[in-house]
């Protein structure tokens, strides 16, 4: 506003540009009043702003009282050369302000909002605020395309307010993440943001043309006090890239999920779908030749499960049972956190094939496919009754339960906890039984 004044000869260059937030003032109108207008002794931001410019920003949280004495001065000034320009906004929400003002002010100027205006404006006051929080923290500040896009879309409560806002709370999750990397970049994850921020992508398939192409998918974006740079991110070498497994950079660790299962694509079909359509890059395959040996599935199955625990655990997927037991083996040998789910997707298949070879008609085929399945699924529920020392206190606690009806629906089995090692197994034998 005060530069394009400037530059229209409407005040001098020079011209001070006093601004105020009106959320700033208290409950006292007579202290409001004397710090806008003065007390008499002291002049207040008006005379400040003498030939200059006075901004009075959300001017709906002053007072009925003090609007009023603000107009009447205006109004009633004898010389309108002595008053500053005037600049005054509101929500549009607030009607009582505006038909207040609306016959005293020479133009009306409605700005809109951020879900009103296009997104190449939205993405401009992305990069104005990020490059100037790499400036205030003399930092490189980087994020995924990802990141990016949620920022273009989420919705903003207080408009650009909010937008500036989650922008600074990021950089400060970043920085103190950050801290000991003297000098190093700030790469913002979408971890940094409130959970709002994480909505955008709701709105990604109605504005899916427009946010391709201002946000080139799979890049990494790099602002600076320069400007703002985009590269692609670093790829390891063609040879390595057949081996490897996506890996998605986070600040805090995250479960992933592993596929195991005997014979040729099968698990690797089931992840490359999954990360196809999520591109979550936490979906692992490990596809076993059954003429393999259980040594070298034993041995392939540590190294997979090392190579992508991130130190949230794995949650693996299974066919075959011998599998199971392998993976336990695994986990107890290596400390990795492992939970694993039986899907005999090729066993039900060889079954259901061999069903249907000399079954009479579709409907045996579908009876036993639904037999084969329900067996899957049912479980018996347990409850498991532990002691710090021996069984005496959980068998006790096991006959309390039973004389009491309380587990009717499930089967109780007294633990100790003398020996963690043995617990663990127990427990583990448990879930393998049900």
């Amino acid at each position: 506003m005060h530069k394009a004044a400037v530059q229209q000869g409407l005040v001098a260059e020079q011209a001070p540009f006093v601004m105020c937030d009106c959320m700033d003032f208290g409950a006292d109108d007579t202290a409001t009043i004397a710090e806008l207008l003065g007390d008499g002794v002291q002049g207040g931001m008006l005379a400040e702003a003498a030939t200059g410019i006075l901004f009075l920003h959300k001017v709906q949280f002053l007072s009925v009282n003090v609007r009023r004495k603000l107009l009447r001065c205006f109004v009633e000034a004898e010389d309108a050369r002595e008053l500053p320009m005037i600049f005054l906004s509101c929500d549009d929400k607030a009607l009582d302000v505006i038909s207040m003002l609306e016959d005293h002010v020479l133009a009306e100027i409605r700005l809109p909002s951020l879900t009103e205006r296009p997104l190449p404006e939205r993405r401009k006051l992305l990069e104005h605020f990020l490059v100037a929080e790499a400036c205030r923290t003399k930092r490189t500040i980087t994020l995924e395309s990802e990141v990016l896009t949620c920022l273009m879309l989420f919705p903003c409560e207080k408009e650009i307010l909010t937008l500036k806002t989650q922008i600074r709370k990021a950089c400060m999750n970043a920085y103190l993440r950050d801290y000991m990397d003297h000098g190093g970049e700030l790469h913002l994850y979408i971890s940094d943001f409130d959970p709002s921020v994480r909505k955008g992508f709701l709105n990604y398939r109605a504005d899916k043309e427009a946010v391709d192409a201002l946000v080139k998918p799979q890049m990494r974006y790099f602002y600076q006090e320069g400007g703002v740079t985009v590269l692609a991110p670093e790829m390891p070498p063609a040879e390595e890239t057949q081996v490897s497994e996506p890996q998605i950079r986070t600040d805090e660790p995250s479960p992933v999920l592993l596929f195991v299962f005997y014979g040729q694509g099968v698990a690797r079909a089931l992840s490359d779908t999954i990360e196809e359509q999520l591109h979550r890059g936490n979906v692992y395959a490990v596809d076993i030749p059954y003429e393999q040996k259980d040594e070298q599935t034993y041995e392939l199955l540590r190294q997979k499960l090392l190579a992508i625990d991130r130190g949230a655990g794995v949650l693996a997927v299974y066919d075959q049972k011998v599998l199971q037991q392998m993976l336990y083996t695994i986990s107890c040998e290596t400390g990795t956190q492992l939970r694993a789910v039986a899907l005999p997707v090729t066993r039900f298949g060889m079954e259901w094939s061999k069903g249907a070879a000399i079954a009479d008609g579709v409907d045996r085929v579908y009876r036993m496919a639904a037999e084969s399945l329900g067996a899957l699924w049912h479980s018996q529920k347990v409850i498991v009754t532990l002691c710090t020392t021996s069984e005496g206190v959980a068998l006790q606690m096991k006959q309390y339960l039973i004389q009491h009806k309380a587990c009717t629906d499930a089967e109780v089995i007294a633990l100790s906890l003398s020996d963690r090692n043995l617990l663990r197994e127990n427990c583990w034998n448990l879930c393998r039984e049900q």
